[in-house]
């Protein structure tokens, strides 16, 4: 008889189950840090999804809040436009006058000045002319441009008294003025009436806080604008 020894057989035992343990280990373990990794993937997915909207919402709201600031900012800065340019046209008609008044003298001789305004123009001319000049016979391009106005960027001038073209004459010394407008046709007439409209706009816009009209007052030689 095969004589056996006993303590063989635990060991074995042991060892067995030790064996069947780590595998089982191993697996679960290997279970779990799948899991892991892919609940950690899935997280880093969701936080980049929600940091993309923030980031999108920041960048919506920023561009509200600017163009609510650009908006008035520029309509402001339009309505200044305005603002200057009559303030300007003004200025060059009282400054004509008073050039005629004190004796502006060129080709040797005193000078009438005249204002030349035209809607096809982006600007206006200060001309002068020689005294003994015969004013129905003047064309406005003959005279020697002493001074031009060039209007800011989007001004035009949409009406002058009902016409395209008007010329402002102030005679040498006495500073008596006449006024004169070109039809369609090309043909000067004289301007009759107490009050003379030069309407301008930015653009050409609808809106009546971008359109104004300048008024000047022939015998008083006052300018509303």
């Amino acid at each position: 008889m095969e004589a056996i020894n006993i303590f063989t057989i635990p060991y074995l035992n042991i060892n067995s189950r030790n064996k069947n343990q780590n595998l089982e280990f191993s697996h679960v373990f290997h279970t779990i840090l799948v899991s892991t990794v892919s609940q950690t993937k899935t997280m880093q997915t969701s936080r980049f999804g929600y940091t993309f909207i923030e980031l999108m919402i920041v960048i919506t709201l920023v561009f509200i809040v600017t163009m609510m600031t650009y908006l008035p900012y520029s309509y402001y800065q339009n309505k200044m436009k305005i603002k200057q340019t009559g303030k300007e046209i003004a200025q060059l008609l009282y400054d004509a006058r008073n050039d005629a008044l004190n004796g502006y003298i060129s080709w040797g001789s005193n000078q009438s000045i005249w204002v030349y305004l035209d809607t096809n123009t982006p600007y206006a001319s200060l001309l002068a002319y020689p005294h003994s000049i015969d004013a129905s016979t003047i064309v406005p391009t003959s005279g020697l441009e002493i001074e031009r106005l060039s209007f800011l960027p989007g001004i035009h001038l949409t009406d002058v008294w009902w016409h395209t073209a008007l010329l402002f004459l102030f005679d040498a010394i006495s500073g008596s003025g006449s006024y004169h407008y070109w039809d369609t046709a090309g043909v000067k007439h004289l301007v009759t009436g107490d009050t003379i409209h030069i309407d301008f706009s930015y653009k050409n816009a609808s809106s009546p806080w971008l359109q104004r009209q300048l008024q000047y007052h022939t015998h008083t030689n006052i300018i509303d604008y």
